[in-house]
Formats: C-alpha cells, sequence, structure tokens
C-alpha cells in the first residue's frame, strides 16, 4: 500500500481508502521527474495507535517537474500517541513542481499540515485549498514552507486550521523569494487556552525577499 511513481509516469482517476497503520504510511510517493498525478483522491491514510512514522497523503521526495491537478488528501490521521505529524501533501527537495485545483482536507495529528514543503525550489500553488487540517497537541498549518525558495501561492486558500498551539494559515520559515498573493485566509484558530495561544493568517520569519499581496485574513 505504498506507491512508487518514477520518471514520466502518470496516475489519473485512482481512489486510496482506508489505509490503516502501516509503518511509511505514504499512500502515494518517491516520485523522480515529469510525473503527472490528475484527478486522484488519497483518504483515510490512517497511522494508528502504533504508528511512530509520520502520515503522509502525497509524498514527493527529490521530484523534478511533478504536475498534480484536480486531486484530494483528506482525512489522513496520525497516531494518537506518537509525536509524529500528518501531511495532506509532503514534499522535500523538489524543483519545478506545479500543484492546481489540489485540496487537503481534514488532516489530524499531534501536529498536522494541510500542504508542507521543505528545502525545495520554485515550485508553484495554483487554486489550492487547505480545509480544516488540525494539529490536535502541536501546531496546525494550511500552508507550511520550511527552508523553501521561489514558492509560490496564487489563489489559494486556508480555512479551518486548529492546533492546541498556534495555528497558522500561511506560514513562510527560513524561505526566501516566496510570494502568497490572492489568497484567502479565515477561521484559523488556536484553541485549549486561548489566552495562551495564537492564531496566525500569515507568518513569516527568518527570510527574504518575499511578497504578500492582495490577501484577505477573516
Amino acid at each position: 500500500h505504498y506507491y512508487s511513481l518514477s520518471a514520466r509516469y502518470s496516475w489519473n482517476t485512482l481512489y486510496f481508502t482506508a489505509l490503516l497503520g502501516f509503518i511509511n504510511a505514504h499512500c502515494i510517493g518517491h516520485s523522480y521527474w515529469l510525473v503527472v498525478i490528475n484527478n486522484v483522491i488519497v483518504t483515510k491514510c490512517n497511522g494508528g495507535e502504533d504508528n511512530t512514522t509520520s502520515v503522509k497523503g502525497l509524498s514527493l521526495n527529490f521530484c523534478t517537474q511533478a504536475n498534480v491537478f484536480n486531486s484530494s488528501f483528506d482525512e489522513n490521521i496520525g497516531s494518537i500517541d506518537e509525536p509524529t505529524p500528518a501531511y495532506g501533501v509532503f514534499m522535500t527537495s523538489c524543483t519545478g513542481c506545479h500543484f492546481e485545483n489540489c485540496e487537503a482536507i481534514g488532516n489530524s495529528a499531534l501536529a498536522a499540515h494541510g500542504f508542507y514543503i521543505e528545502h525545495s525550489y520554485a515550485n508553484t500553488f495554483q487554486n489550492c485549498s487547505s480545509y480544516q487540517n488540525t494539529g490536535t497537541s502541536g501546531i496546525g498549518s494550511g500552508f507550511y514552507t520550511s527552508a523553501a525558495f521561489a514558492t509560490m501561492f496564487n489563489n489559494c486558500e486556508a480555512i479551518g486550521t486548529m492546533a492546541t498551539t498556534t495555528a497558522y494559515g500561511f506560514y513562510l520559515n527560513n524561505s526566501e523569494d516566496s510570494e502568497i498573493v490572492d489568497c484567502k485566509i479565515s477561521r484559523i484558530v488556536g484553541y485549549d487556552d486561548p489566552s495562551t495561544l495564537d492564531a496566525l493568517g500569515i507568518y513569516a520569519v527568518n527570510g527574504a525577499n518575499n511578497l504578500i499581496k492582495d490577501c484577505s485574513i477573516i
């Protein structure tokens, strides 16, 4: 139940559901170059109580020019006992990838992220949405970049992120030359103890030359 995509390969119109308790529970992952994913749904890729690794609906590692269209990565649930995160989409060391009309909905774990991009360059997200991703004992985010450069978010939305520590719509961490343009952020909630917790629509730290333009935070 771990699917590997190789060079010039395409997934089209597929549905994966109820994958329970696997180590390395990445439903789709490890692409290389010129991969196309279209109209794919990944849901309930769950870690289970004994899972000690993170849960990822889609994992792209060391990818070049992967394209993901019209796909949804939903309700992927991490362990309730282990300090491991859940991701709708996880990317590391990727270059020139493009996401369009994609969703990450209802992913949850001790920490949870809709779209997470690290150590990557020149990736774009067009008309993508993060809904109700929840960190049950840590942070939660809609879109999170870490040491990522030239990441472009255009007409994306982060709605209903919740966390017991800090909840974010967009988080640019140690990232440069990135853009958040025409995006919508709403209902970002830090719960449990509102007096000590933060809810941040857009947060950028330790970066440079980032552009945030024509966004709404409600």
